[in-house]
């Protein structure tokens, strides 16, 4: 299997064999043991993840999807509310706005591709929002109740589709392949609209929405019902990937714990990111690290190693939190630090992916 991304879906079978279709070849294997071991051996050649007894044994793999660090830096925050576009979860990033008042023809007006990216920016129009535009691709990012991810869209005049991808901001550590496989296949049985995947090249969760409109064509009522549908579920589904990484659930715990929750555009409960439950994550995931706010209200991480005496700013407190931890970089600013008043705007899991880079900081040989 090359460097390159691989089209991969995966099944479960009723005697518990595993079924996975990559590309236009199919491998199966008896158990799920045999497919872990498989895909172990595959990792270690590939040397992308680490595998270990906790997430925070080793150096940390880079494990944010495609190029979102980038990506991110130029994302705004646009959450909804109210109105008619209340069900619709947005931030998007700065690009090229689609405006009516720029539109030189309507949707009905042409043909193909250029049809359908006029019924996209039609729709788009209507709420206000702006993407960035690559040929016959949008993309932007993504604020919801639960969690940050970011959304791609696709008009192919050839295949006569609109697809609408969201995919999760971070990669599933490969050891944690067996949960998430049984979480998706569940969580596929149980909806009715579009499907959940996992990229085996590169760890990346993805949950699609497609229309084909051959022989008829694409309108701003579709594409709101194919945009709607899939942030909706996307948002729903999103907090059960941290609580598999970090939490050490079961699929099933999760998948219940997330039908607790009604699917109304609210946040669940646990997904509310709060001290308490950044210490009860770490505890689960093996660590001795806690982390508290200081008198000041900042977040830091206590019980770090002492190899690495890493701190972006001397002389502040050592251990503290900073917001661009989560992305794997460098503070920029001291202002850029986590507090009470906005920890809750990040997932338990940017905590957690935050907290594993700093730590692996400090196992790293100083460069400071």
């Amino acid at each position: 299997m090359g460097s390159g991304k691989h089209s991969s879906n995966i099944g479960k079978l009723a005697d518990g064999s595993i079924v996975i279709f990559v590309d236009d070849q199919v491998l199966t294997f008896p158990d799920m043991a045999q497919f872990d071991e498989f895909w172990g051996d595959l990792w270690k050649q590939r040397q992308s993840y680490i595998k270990g007894d906790s997430l925070f044994d080793g150096p940390h793999p880079a494990s944010i999807a495609g190029d979102m660090i980038e990506f991110l830096d130029e994302a705004f925050t646009h959450k909804l509310s109210e109105g008619e576009d209340a069900d619709l979860l947005g931030t998007f990033v700065n690009g090229v706005v689609c405006g009516t008042s720029s539109l030189e023809e309507t949707p009905e007006e042409v043909e193909g591709t250029q049809q359908m990216k006029l019924a996209i920016c039609e729709f788009l129009d209507s709420t206000d929002w702006s993407v960035e535009w690559i040929d016959e691709v949008f993309r932007t990012g993504i604020r919801g109740n639960n969690g940050r991810w970011r959304v791609g869209g696709v008009a192919s005049e050839s295949d006569h589709v609109f697809l609408f991808v969201s995919s999760r901001l971070l990669r599933i550590p490969q050891q944690k392949f067996p949960e998430i496989i049984e979480y998706i296949n569940m969580v596929n049985s149980a909806i009715t609209y579009g499907n959940f995947e996992l990229n085996l090249s590169d760890g990346e969760i993805r949950y699609r929405t497609s229309i084909d409109v051959g022989g008829d064509r694409l309108t701003k009522s579709l594409v709101r019902q194919i945009v709607s549908g899939n942030l909706g579920l996307m948002d729903y589904y999103l907090p059960g990937f941290d609580w598999l990484i970090y939490g050490g659930f079961s699929a099933n715990e999760t998948l219940e714990t997330i039908h607790s929750h009604p699917m109304d555009n609210t946040q669940h409960p646990m997904s509310v990111t709060s001290v308490n439950l950044v210490n009860r994550f770490l505890a689960k995931s093996g660590s001795n690290l806690e982390v508290c706010f200081g008198g000041s209200g900042k977040l830091k991480v206590l019980n770090l190693p002492d190899e690495n005496l890493y701190n972006p700013f001397p002389g502040k407190t050592d251990g503290r939190m900073y917001q661009s931890y989560i992305t794997h970089a460098d503070p920029e600013s001291i202002e850029d630090v986590l507090t009470k008043e906005n920890i809750e705007g990040y997932s338990i899991g940017e905590i957690m992916e935050g907290i594993m880079w700093l730590h692996s900081r400090r196992l790293a040989p100083s460069d400071v």
